[in-house]
């Protein structure tokens, strides 16, 4: 790992998906980088549309110094770290207006539509360790997704809410969906 400054010099390798840290029923393709205190995850998912640019969900981990309070999400910090706004969301002046709060905490996003049946959502969320199981060290998780998908823009969120990123995937299998953490925690027969 590189020293705790930046992550601009330090490459993405790829992993395999069993790794990723949130369950993404289309994902295609994990890359990873780290410094001592900063860890980041891309996953590419599946575009079904023809919109150009990547479905993807960036996932950003910080480890706070010790006692360390953690500072508001910074929206645009979070999108300028994953690349900048991706496409559509690059030719208008989308402000992140949309939100609802689910089990693990709130969802906030921007909207697109070509109007003819394409829906995109430029969305982030702020994981802790209240929300779900972090990596090891990690105090929160960053998560932006921009997602375009045909259907309703309820189908474009799918991948950010909490039925698919509160828990950690489930290995093995390809497309698993995500598991309890505990036997003793899943339904009564």
């Amino acid at each position: 790992m590189a020293a705790s400054g930046s992550l601009a010099h330090v490459p993405y390798v790829q992993r395999p998906l069993s790794e990723s840290w949130v369950y993404a029923k289309d994902a295609r393709l994990l890359v990873e980088r780290a410094t001592t205190r900063v860890r980041e995850q891309r996953i590419l998912l599946r575009n079904r549309t023809s919109l150009r640019g990547d479905n993807f969900i960036f996932l950003r981990t910080v480890d706070l110094p010790r006692y360390g309070v953690a500072p508001r999400l910074a929206q645009d910090d979070l999108i300028a770290h994953a690349g900048g706004r991706p496409p559509p969301f690059d030719r208008v002046d989308a402000k992140l207006v949309n939100s609802l709060n689910d089990s693990i905490g709130a969802v906030t996003w921007a909207e697109w539509t070509d109007g003819a049946g394409t829906f995109c959502v430029l969305a982030v969320r702020r994981l802790d360790d209240t929300a779900r199981v972090l990596t090891y060290g990690a105090d929160v998780m960053d998560v932006l997704m921009r997602n375009c998908s045909g259907g309703s823009f309820d189908a474009a969120l799918a991948p950010i809410m909490d039925a698919a990123i509160a828990f950690p995937p489930a290995s093995g299998a390809r497309g698993a969906g995500p598991r309890n953490l505990s036997p003793l925690a899943a339904p009564m027969p």
